[in-house]
């Protein structure tokens, strides 16, 4: 099962409510991907690094360190822009994945009040399997937007001196440990 996804996934959802606690900025609307180095709010992504100031990357690919804006090539803003849309993918398939189980739960429920009333289990585990696919179905969707992410990280940390601090925040087994669950998954059906 995607197991990693799977929480990787609800941790997305679980953000997208709450706040991260930091105090250093603005955290409200705020999804955070890779423990807080990347945070998601409405038109921006942040970058946080240990190193470096705060980086932002806007819809349209302008790229600012420090609330110093970086001149880029075309090149480089199209990395950029790929960046920004997989950030947002992540954040909107997190939503999806944290419907997806709640929907789950939803069927699980329902199904244990019919078994109650009726005394007839049998459709419990049909309604909860069909729902777990939709949440491995969103999971995997999450591991494809974390994947483009990396190779977005990949090719701006290579081209991009100003995004070197920022180029170690997703780390390179992202897609090594989404492939071993897909990997688990077709073992285990």
């Amino acid at each position: 099962m995607f197991m990693r996804c799977l929480l990787v996934a609800s941790l997305v959802a679980a953000t997208c409510a709450c706040s991260s606690g930091k105090s250093d900025y603005d955290t409200s609307g705020m999804t955070s991907i890779a423990n807080g180095g990347i945070t998601m709010q409405p038109n921006q992504v942040k970058l946080h690094a240990d190193t470096a100031p705060m980086a932002v990357i806007s819809p349209t690919g302008d790229f600012t360190v420090g609330g110093k804006p970086v001149t880029v090539t075309d090149a480089q803003r199209a990395q950029l822009v790929a960046y920004y849309n997989a950030a947002r993918a992540v954040h909107d398939h997190g939503i999806e994945t944290g419907m997806a189980g709640a929907a789950m739960g939803g069927a699980a429920l329902k199904g244990l009040a019919e078994a109650a009333v009726k005394g007839d289990s049998s459709k419990i585990d049909s309604a909860v399997n069909s729902q777990t696919a939709r949440i491995n179905e969103a999971a995997a969707k999450i591991c494809k937007d974390l994947t483009q992410m990396q190779s977005a990280q990949d090719a701006l940390k290579a081209s991009l001196a100003e995004f070197k601090p920022y180029g170690e925040i997703l780390e390179s087994e992202t897609d090594g440990d989404c492939s071993k669950d897909a990997s688990d998954k077709k073992a285990a059906d």
